[in-house]
């Protein structure tokens, strides 16, 4: 359990709590040893031993909402953008708009940058709206390439004041209110929502791979990588609806 180190662990061991299930059973305060169970560990051995998101006591599901909903997820290889995926939702039906660049070379992540900005400045135009996106891996991405190209969005000061407005980390949201059973990546956390990937094996790490064939002319990993693109921005749709459904 990550909130159990490896001193804490012999700690219990030595007291006879040998197992996870035991774990669940225990109260906050209890002392073995030099160790003091917390509540943490508690929650954690209870979503480890359910296999689902635990939700954390007295925690707030109100999600940030506004009349312009979209999802966001970028594509990098070595840190270069060439592939930003949104799942734009507008009454009751979504649509995935990919803006990429498959030339691998400086110019073509500049064209992927202006057109992403444009969007943005485009959202921030209309108001009323909040972006999705998991971690804050798209923040940085976005805040090198502008310095790297020199663009900069219309509508922000720079790439942080942007999404300080706009944007609404899933990953930091869900991890303050829910326990993981194993860890908060998205692959971890949507199929526990009940979203699953076309592909049979998706990943960053593989993703790259894919780009590489792709940038030799394979046109089916360049599908390959537009599908997996958008599976993880409709894979953060499915887990704010999982959320909405919670009592």
């Amino acid at each position: 359990l990550p909130a159990v180190g490896a001193h804490d662990t012999g700690q219990l061991l030595r007291n006879g709590i040998t197992t996870t299930a035991q774990m669940t059973n225990l109260t906050s305060g209890n002392a073995f040893g030099e160790y003091t169970v917390t509540e943490e560990a508690i929650l954690e051995a209870r979503a480890r031993a359910s296999g689902t998101l635990l939700r954390r006591p007295s925690a707030d599901l109100g999600l940030p909402d506004a009349a312009h909903q979209i999802d966001f997820d970028v594509e990098t290889y070595l840190g270069t953008l060439y592939l930003a995926g949104l799942l734009v939702h507008e009454a009751d039906e979504a649509s995935f708009r990919p803006i990429s660049d498959w030339s691998g070379t400086p110019e073509g992540e500049r064209r992927v940058l202006k057109g992403l900005f444009r969007f943005l400045d485009s959202v921030a135009d209309r108001g009323d709206a909040v972006v999705y996106h998991w971690t804050g891996y798209e923040r940085t991405i976005l805040s090198e390439a502008s310095a790297r190209h020199g663009l900069s969005l219309k509508s922000a000061p720079s790439v942080d004041d942007w999404f300080d407005e706009f944007g609404c980390d899933l990953w930091s949201w869900i991890k303050e209110r829910f326990v993981s059973p194993n860890g908060y990546s998205l692959k971890v956390i949507a199929p526990l929502c009940g979203f699953h990937w076309r592909d049979g094996d998706p990943g960053g790490a593989q993703s790259e791979l894919w780009y590489l064939d792709a940038l030799d002319g394979d046109d089916d990993q360049r599908v390959r990588l537009l599908e997996y693109n958008e599976d993880d921005v409709a894979a953060q749709a499915a887990i704010r609806r999982w959320v909405h459904q919670q009592p």
